[in-house]
C-alpha cells in the first residue's frame, strides 16, 4: 500500500512540477522594448514592441512617451535604455547636433520619468564638435555604469582628419548614482572614424558592435571588436557584417541561439537586420524584420508582459482628458453673501449720469468689510474704469445695463500688456489687477459701446499706413477692453452678456486659477469693430473656459505669450489651459495660439466646441522674431461649418504688422518707449525662431468650408508632430503643407470640391491617410 501511495506522490509530483513549469514558463513569455525617435528628435522618445524579435509594433499609435526638455536644441535622438541594477530603466540620449553633453533621465515603469538632465561630458574639451549616440552599460565586474559615445574633437586625430566630415572616437565616463561623473576617457581608436557603438556581455568577454563611419574610401558598414574588459582594449574591428548598403545605429538582442544586430539602412529609410550563432558568422534577415514606419537609430532590451501591458495601456489614454485637465479653474465657494447696492454710494440708473466714483466706493466699502455680493438695483447705469477687489463679488443681475462711457478720460492709463508688449494703456472697463478671490457675474449686460475706439483705430491706420507704420498703429491707437484680470489669482467671471468691445473682449493677463463660465459676446451689433477678440489668455496658467458664446470681428478663443524681445524678456508662458463646450460665431478663428508666443503655449485641452464662419478652426500662427515653443495641444470633438481654413498654422504671419522697422526720417532716440521696444531686436536673431510640436487634433467634422489646411513652417523650424484622427472634411480645395515634419493622418474621410490633391513640400515623415 505504502509502494502505490509513494507512486501516486511521485506521478503527483511528477505531474504538478510540468504543470508548474508549462504556466511559468508561460508566464515568462519574453516581450521585447525597442526605444527609438522619428524625424529630427524634436517630439521624443517612441517605443515598439515584439514578442518574437521579427514583427515589431509602435505602443501609444506611436506618439511619444516622453518630450525632451534639456540643451538648446531639446532634441532626443538616439534614445538608449537599460535596466538598472537599482531597479530603474536608465536611458540616455543625444540632445543636440553640436552640443558637448548629453540627455539623462530614469523610470520605474517606462511611462513615468524623472526631471531630464544635461550632463556636460565634454565640457573639458572646448573644441568638441559634438557627442552623438550615447549608450549606457553596466558593468558588473566594476559594478558601476559606463556611459559611451562619438565625439569630433578638430586636430586630435590628423591622421584620418581629412576622410570624412566628422572624425570621431569613442569616449566614456563612468559613474554608480548618475549624479557623479568620472572625467572623460578615450575607450575606441583603432585609426578610423568611428561611431554608434553597442556593447553586449558575451561569456566572459565583451562584444562591441560599431559603425565604421570612413566616408573615403567609402565604409559605413557596421563590424564587431571584442576585449577582456568594459572599458577599453578592444580588438581592431571584423569584416564588415553588414551588406552593400549604408548602415548605422546597431543595437543588439540575443534570441535563443541567435545574437540579432538591428540597424538604420538610413539611406533606405528602413531599419534592417543580421544574425550569427557565433558572431563570426554572420546572414542578413532584413527581409523578416518589420518596423513601424519613420523608426530611427534607437536600442532594444528584454522587459516583462507585465512591463508590456502598463505600457500598453497608455494607448487607451490618448482619448482621455490629461490628468492635470481637472485641475484647472477656480474655487469661490468661500466668498461671503452679504449684500452691498452701488444705489446706496450714489451711482444712478441713468443712461447720461456717470457713476463711475458711486460704484468704486461700493466696491471699496465691500472690500474693506471683508467681501460680499455687490449689486446695482435694475436699471442702466454709465461707468469709466472700475476696479473690483479681493473677496468682492461684482453681480450684474438681470434688468440691469451696464453702459460704458465713450470718453477715453475715463479710463486711467495703468502698467499692462497690450499685445504682447508691456507698455502704458487705458485700464478696461471693468478691471481686477493684484487680487484674489473675486468674481463678476450675473445674467445683466455689459455693452461698452465701443465704436469709438473703432472710429479712432480706422482714422490712424489710415494716416499711419502710407508712412509705413502698419506695425505700430494697433499700439498707437490705445483702445478700452471690456474686462481685464491682471497679475491675480482664484478669479471667476460668469453668466454675463458682453456688447460691443472697443478692443479686447476679456483679457487674463498674469494670472492664475481663472475661471470664465457662460459668459456670451456679442462684438458686432453695432458693426465689425477691429481686434475685437472674444477671450484671451495671456500669460496665464491653470484657466477654464467653458460654456461661453462668442461672436466678435477677431479671434474667438485666443492664447498667447508675449511679443518678439519684451515676450522673450518676460518669459511667461500660457499654460494648463481647459476650453470646452464652447461656440464661436464669425470672428477670426475658434481656437487661435499666437501670434504671440515668445513665452510659450503648452499643455491646451479644447474639447466639444463648434465655429460657425469662422476665419479658421484651428489657428497656430507666429513670426521669426517671436520665439516660444507651442507644444502638447490638443483639439478634439469639434463641429465647424462655413469657415475659412479647418486648419492654418503659418510661423511667419502677416509681415506688416508682424516686423518692425523704423522709416526714414524717424528718429530712434525720441520715439515713445513702446515704439523702441517693439525695435529691440533678438540677440541672436535665432532667438526669435519659433517651434510648433505635438499637437494632436481628433474627431473633427468641417462642412461647406473653403480650405482643410494651410500649414507653412521654416526650413530651420519644420512644423513637427502633428497627429490627426478620426476627420470628416469637406471643402472647396485641400490646401498646402510645406516645411513639416513627422505628421501622422488616419482615419481621415477628406472631400474636395475641385478633386486636388493635398499639396506637401519640402517635409519629412508624413504618413497622410
Amino acid at each position: 500500500m505504502m509502494h502505490i501511495v509513494s507512486r501516486i506522490v511521485l506521478v503527483f509530483t511528477a505531474v504538478f512540477c510540468w504543470t508548474y513549469s508549462l504556466v511559468a514558463q508561460k508566464k515568462e513569455t519574453p516581450a521585447y522594448l525597442f526605444s527609438y525617435f522619428k524625424g529630427n528628435g524634436e517630439d521624443g522618445l517612441h517605443l515598439a514592441y515584439s514578442v518574437d524579435g521579427l514583427n515589431w509594433a509602435s505602443l501609444k499609435k506611436d506618439n511619444s512617451f516622453l518630450k525632451p526638455t534639456v540643451a538648446k536644441d531639446k532634441l532626443m535622438r538616439d534614445p538608449c535604455i537599460i535596466r538598472g541594477k537599482d531597479g530603474l530603466f536608465h536611458m540616455v540620449w543625444t540632445v543636440s547636433w553640436k552640443d558637448r553633453g548629453i540627455g539623462y533621465a530614469s523610470s520605474k515603469d517606462l511611462i513615468h520619468w524623472s526631471e531630464q538632465v544635461f550632463v556636460p561630458v565634454m565640457e573639458k574639451e572646448a573644441t568638441a564638435k559634438n557627442c552623438w549616440a550615447p549608450e549606457i552599460f553596466y558593468d558588473d565586474a566594476k559594478k558601476e555604469y559606463l556611459i559611451y559615445w562619438a565625439t569630433t574633437i578638430p586636430g586630435r586625430f590628423p591622421e584620418t582628419e581629412n576622410l570624412g566630415d566628422n572624425n570621431h572616437r569613442i569616449y566614456y565616463v563612468t559613474t554608480k548614482d548618475f549624479k557623479t561623473f568620472s572625467d572623460t576617457k578615450l575607450m575606441y581608436d583603432q585609426g578610423f572614424n568611428v561611431i554608434d557603438a553597442t556593447i553586449q556581455k558575451v561569456g566572459k568577454q565583451y562584444l562591441m558592435i560599431l559603425k565604421d563611419e570612413t566616408l573615403k574610401p567609402v565604409q559605413k558598414n557596421l563590424r564587431v571588436a571584442f576585449s577582456d574588459q568594459a572599458t577599453g582594449g578592444y580588438s581592431k574591428p571584423s569584416e564588415p557584417i553588414t551588406g552593400n548598403y549604408w548602415a548605422e545605429g546597431p543595437t543588439a538582442l540575443k534570441i535563443g541561439q541567435d545574437w540579432i544586430v538591428y540597424f538604420d539602412k538610413y539611406r533606405d529609410h528602413k531599419y534592417g537586420a543580421v544574425a550569427s550563432k557565433d558572431l563570426k558568422n554572420w546572414r542578413d534577415i532584413s527581409d523578416s524584420v518589420h518596423f513601424p514606419k519613420g523608426l530611427r537609430h534607437g536600442s532594444v532590451l528584454p522587459i516583462t508582459q507585465a512591463e508590456l501591458a502598463l505600457l500598453k495601456k497608455e494607448e487607451a489614454k490618448l482619448d482621455a482628458d490629461p490628468d492635470w485637465a481637472s485641475k484647472v479653474g477656480s474655487s469661490l465657494g468661500g466668498l461671503k453673501k452679504n449684500q452691498i447696492w452701488v444705489n446706496d454710494f450714489g451711482a444712478k440708473s441713468d443712461s447720461n449720469f456717470l457713476s463711475t466714483n458711486a460704484i468704486q466706493k461700493a466696491i471699496d466699502a465691500c472690500a474693506k468689510n471683508g467681501g460680499g455680493v455687490v449689486g446695482f438695483k435694475p436699471g442702466v447705469y454709465q461707468t469709466g474704469s472700475i476696479f473690483v477687489k479681493t473677496g468682492v463679488t461684482l453681480n450684474i443681475d438681470k434688468n440691469v445695463l451696464i453702459l460704458g462711457s465713450t470718453d477715453f478720460k475715463d479710463y486711467p492709463e495703468i502698467d499692462t500688456r497690450i499685445a504682447g508688449i508691456e507698455m502704458r494703456w487705458p485700464a478696461a472697463l471693468i478691471n481686477i489687477i493684484g487680487q484674489k478671490n473675486a468674481q463678476i457675474t450675473g445674467k445683466g449686460i455689459i455693452n461698452a459701446r465701443g465704436k469709438f475706439c473703432w472710429d479712432k483705430y480706422w482714422a490712424m491706420r489710415k494716416e499711419y499706413e502710407p508712412k509705413g507704420l502698419r506695425w505700430i498703429v494697433d499700439y498707437d491707437a490705445k483702445r478700452v477692453r471690456t474686462i481685464l484680470v491682471q497679475n491675480s489669482e482664484n478669479i471667476g467671471v460668469s453668466n454675463i452678456t458682453l456688447k460691443n468691445a472697443g478692443f479686447w473682449t476679456v483679457q487674463l493677463l498674469y494670472s492664475t486659477k481663472i475661471t470664465v463660465d457662460g459668459i456670451v459676446v456679442k462684438n458686432n451689433e453695432d458693426g465689425k469693430g477691429p481686434s475685437t477678440d472674444g477671450i484671451d489668455v495671456d500669460s496665464s496658467t491653470w484657466v477654464l473656459i467653458q460654456n461661453c458664446d462668442i461672436d466678435c470681428n477677431d479671434d474667438d478663443f485666443c492664447l498667447k505669450s508675449g511679443r518678439d524681445w519684451d515676450g522673450l524678456r518676460v518669459n511667461k508662458p500660457t499654460e494648463y489651459v481647459v476650453i470646452r463646450n464652447c461656440i464661436a460665431r464669425k470672428g477670426g478663428g475658434l481656437l487661435t495660439l499666437g501670434s504671440e508666443t515668445s513665452g510659450g503655449i503648452r499643455h491646451v485641452l479644447a474639447k466639444n466646441l463648434q465655429g460657425f464662419g469662422t476665419g479658421n478652426g484651428l489657428h497656430i500662427k507666429s513670426a521669426v522674431t517671436r520665439g516660444g515653443i507651442v507644444e502638447d495641444i490638443w483639439f478634439k470633438d469639434i463641429q465647424l461649418d462655413s469657415v475659412g481654413n479647418v486648419f492654418q498654422f503659418n510661423m511667419n504671419w502677416n509681415p506688416s504688422y508682424s516686423y518692425s522697422a523704423l522709416p526714414a526720417g524717424y528718429d530712434s532716440a525720441t520715439v515713445p518707449a513702446h515704439w523702441k521696444t517693439l525695435l529691440h531686436k533678438n540677440e541672436p536673431a535665432s532667438l526669435g525662431i519659433p517651434v510648433f510640436r505635438d499637437i494632436h487634433v481628433s474627431g473633427v467634422v468641417a462642412n461647406h468650408s473653403r480650405k482643410f489646411v494651410t500649414a507653412t513652417g521654416l526650413k530651420e523650424s519644420a512644423l513637427s508632430g502633428f497627429y490627426f484622427d478620426n476627420m470628416q472634411i469637406n471643402v472647396a480645395t485641400p490646401g498646402e503643407i510645406k516645411f513639416a515634419g513627422n505628421w501622422k493622418m488616419t482615419n481621415l474621410k477628406l472631400i474636395a470640391a475641385d478633386s486636388k490633391k493635398l499639396l506637401v513640400e519640402n517635409s519629412q515623415n508624413m504618413k497622410l491617410e
